[in-house]
């Protein structure tokens, strides 16, 4: 009831209000009115009829004293002159009928026998014992009143005189009473309501203009608006309040604007920044990363190659900061936005850790990759985003980790038919963490404390945004570390399966024998457990001589091995006996792989070359691949999404092209001319989009690489006019951006201004022969 009465409109409220104190105060005042009159009708009624009473029993006294019927019988008649007189009767006190009158009107005859029935049906209502002289007894029956008085002469009773009047009268007089009063009531109840009515009005419009300023608040938000408060109750005062807090927030809402315009001028100015920062930093360093990779390819002895290693390794180490740097800017702005593509999770892992493994072997760590074969490897998501999550931890554990190991794995925590939840962890033996720096190492700018930040560098950038790129991936991010006990980092990640037949590359791995020539027996171990879930049968032996042996039985029982698997520093020469013989074994199984120390293993002895070099400890997932490079020519499961491992100076193709390239920078004219050199291409040079057209005009190319930022004539305006040129006269020439702006919006605005492909700075020369080769190839 009160939830119902909470819910009605306040018009409703306040008639329900009046007519609920209104309602009780008119029937009480009506009911007390109604019964007073009715009581009052029923006295008066009695008194009179038990006067006649009286009048009659004295009159008729001594008419019973004599026992004179016929006198008693005229005082009788007289009296029935009273209309409503049903009859009279005397009786003696032996009970005989003395005298009666009985009332000769027809509407009273039934009344009558109704009586004469009652009184035979209850004998004992003619009792005397309750008579006292001079007090008559009065009784209201249904339809009529019944009085008994005692008949007496000078104190001496004579005899019982009974009267019955009829009561009609009465009963209409009360109807007519009820009528009235029920009349008046409803009258009332009407006057209430009207008034009840009258008075919401008065309440409901101050509270009714309020609730409408409210609503166009919340629709125009013009806090201008202000009401009428000319009045001094609780209203007035409630809209005097409401139109100062409209003043407030009409002030509040002019500085907010102020400050939001303030911030997206500061965001804008930021992003200009970031912007002009990241063109003027690559454009410098594609000079230095171009040189650098092509000095790489030219005759240089070690320590020379030391030298140009290092000076590319520092300038792409440059190259990620400003890379996080506007990863951040992008996620903070919420401009990043996530790839849904298919992609092999296993490979990507396995790859991730690849990257890093000279890392770790250079500071002496042992980097180990953990992947359970029954977690589903085709996936959805955004390879890219997911690989810089891995390389973040990954290489944060391997900077903070002095010793020990540095491990990446990767288990099913629930699958259904269209997804998988995966747990990716990052476990090292590293410094750890307190839980006051835990606290913080997620924030920006961020790293444990000032001494790390000095011993170890870095712009506490790579944590804040991996933290965010997980939150935009819906997943979960924890940590769990102790000082001196190295750190836990744990992924959580619900990523939809691909679809079936994503890839016609499938590999069966059941069933493969493989022979381990290794004396590590406890990184044998491992790989032995993790290849008996994939069906790959290892057999480890320590001993290169051993090994032999036990291939050679084998072979010789038509049960020889699929695969070796040779430790490089126990690789014998051609020239030796046992070297002819291994060789052969080998040639009749699928092929071999060596295990090295390091990636920049030293030369193999002769007739070893081409071999895949796996490093040590070789893990199950590695040895997988290098299975798909031998059976089917390519890693199995390679990404696109995911870059080979930076190898400078591999050989190129001879692509014979006519290359017309803009771009003003001295530096960058040199890299690109020898880049293009080095592809078979012939280059020209121009500095700024006028020279680039007059030389179009003069000859013919086959493509053209234009720098956006240029003097004169910028790159955009000289693609709208080459592409407006080429409309009138039907021809196209594929223009490919050349462009140190990396941030969000700037691969759109090339596009729309009519180029066909985007090329960041610094690129490297397979990049460059990539896209090269991708726009001769389709036109």
């Amino acid at each position: 009831m009160i939830q119902f009465f909470r819910d009605l409109s306040m018009r409703w409220k306040v008639v329900s209000v009046v007519m609920l104190v209104v309602l009780p105060v008119l029937l009480l005042s009506t009911g007390v009115v109604m019964v007073t009159d009715v009581v009052s009708m029923r006295s008066g009624l009695a008194e009179r009829v038990t006067a006649l009473a009286r009048v009659a029993g004295i009159n008729t006294a001594a008419a019973l004293a004599f026992m004179d019927e016929e006198a008693a019988e005229e005082v009788f008649n007289a009296l029935g002159s009273e209309r409503d007189v049903l009859q009279i009767r005397i009786r003696t006190f032996d009970g005989k009928l003395f005298a009666r009158y009985r009332s000769r009107e027809a509407r009273h005859e039934l009344r009558l026998h109704r009586i004469d029935r009652y009184e035979a049906a209850h004998p004992e209502i003619m009792a005397l014992g309750r008579l006292s002289a001079g007090e008559p007894l009065t009784r209201f029956r249904d339809d009529y009143l019944d009085v008994r008085l005692l008949v007496s002469v000078k104190g001496k009773a004579l005899g019982v005189m009974d009267l019955q009047y009829d009561t009609g009268e009465l009963r209409q007089r009360i109807l007519c009473q009820v009528v009235l009063t029920s009349v008046v009531f409803l009258c009332g109840i009407l006057l209430a309501f009207l008034l009840a009515v009258g008075l919401h009005r008065l309440i409901s419009k101050p509270l009714n203009a309020v609730a409408g300023a409210m609503e166009n608040l919340a629709s125009r938000r013009d806090y201008s608006i202000r009401l009428d408060a000319g009045r001094a109750d609780e209203l007035g005062t409630l809209i005097r309040a409401f139109n100062g807090m409209l003043e407030q927030i009409q002030l509040r809402d002019e500085d907010l604007r102020q400050a939001r315009d303030a911030a997206e001028a500061g965001s804008l100015a930021k992003s200009q920044f970031l912007a002009s920062m990241s063109h003027e930093i690559r454009t410098p360093m594609n000079g230095i990363i171009g040189m650098a990779e092509l000095l790489w390819g030219t005759q240089l002895d070690e320590r020379q190659r030391h030298f140009v290693r290092t000076v590319q390794v520092s300038a792409e180490s440059l190259l990620g900061i400003i890379s996080d740097v506007l990863d951040f800017s992008k996620i903070e702005a919420g401009r990043l936005e996530l790839e849904h593509v298919e992609f092999d999770l296993h490979a990507l892992m396995g790859r991730t850790s690849d990257l890093l493994s000279e890392t770790a072997r250079r500071k002496g760590l042992e980097l180990m990759t953990r992947i359970s074969p029954h977690c589903s490897s085709r996936v959805m998501g955004d390879p890219g985003r997911l690989r810089q999550i891995l390389m973040n931890l990954v290489s944060n554990a391997v900077k903070f980790t002095e010793t020990g190991y540095v491990q990446l794995s990767l288990s099913c925590l629930e699958e259904t038919e269209h997804e998988v939840r995966v747990r990716i962890a990052v476990r090292d033996t590293g410094i750890g963490l307190s839980p006051e720096e835990q606290s913080r190492i997620f924030d920006r700018f961020s790293q444990a404390d000032s001494s790390t930040s000095r011993r170890y560098g870095g712009t506490g950038l790579g944590l804040a945004i991996t933290k965010q790129l997980v939150d935009l991936m819906h997943g979960t991010l924890t940590l769990d570390s102790l000082p001196g006990h190295g750190s836990v980092f744990q992924i959580e990640l619900t990523l939809s399966k691909a679809s079936p037949g994503w890839s016609d590359q499938t590999l069966n791995l059941e069933g493969l024998r493989v022979l381990l020539i290794d004396g590590d027996r406890e990184g044998s171990a491992r790989l032995i457990d993790d290849c008996a879930t994939l069906g790959i049968e290892v057999q480890q032996v320590p001993d290169l001589g051993e090994a032999m042996e036990l291939a050679l039985t084998l072979a010789a029982g038509g049960n020889g091995f699929s695969l070796f698997v040779l430790d490089a520093a126990q690789l014998p020469s051609l020239d030796l006996p046992v070297g002819r013989v291994l060789r052969d074994l080998v040639d009749q199984a699928m092929g071999a792989v060596l295990l090295c120390e390091h990636r920049s293993a030293g030369a193999k002895p002769s007739g070893w070359d081409g071999l895949e070099c796996l490093m040590k400890p070789v893990e199950c997932q590695a040895l997988a691949r290098a299975l798909g490079v031998i059976i089917h020519g390519s890693p199995l499961g390679e990404d696109k999404a995911f870059p080979e491992l930076d190898r400078p100076g591999g050989e190129q193709p001879s692509l014979g092209l006519r290359v017309l390239v803009a771009e003003d920078n001295p530096v960058n004219q040199d890299v690109i001319e020898s880049m293009l050199n080095a592809l078979g291409c012939k280059a020209v040079l121009c500095a700024d989009g006028q020279a680039l057209l007059a030389e179009l005009a003069r000859s013919d190319y086959d493509l053209v690489l234009m720098d956006c930022q240029m003097p004169l004539m910028d790159g955009y305006e000289t693609t709208r006019r080459l592409r407006s040129r080429e409309q009138a006269r039907g021809e196209y020439l594929p223009v490919i951006a050349l462009t140190a702006y990396a941030m969000e919006g700037d691969r759109e605005r090339a596009l729309a201004a009519g180029m066909d492909d985007y090329l960041v700075k610094p690129f490297k020369l397979a990049d460059l022969a990539e896209v090269l080769r991708r726009w001769t190839v389709s036109g």
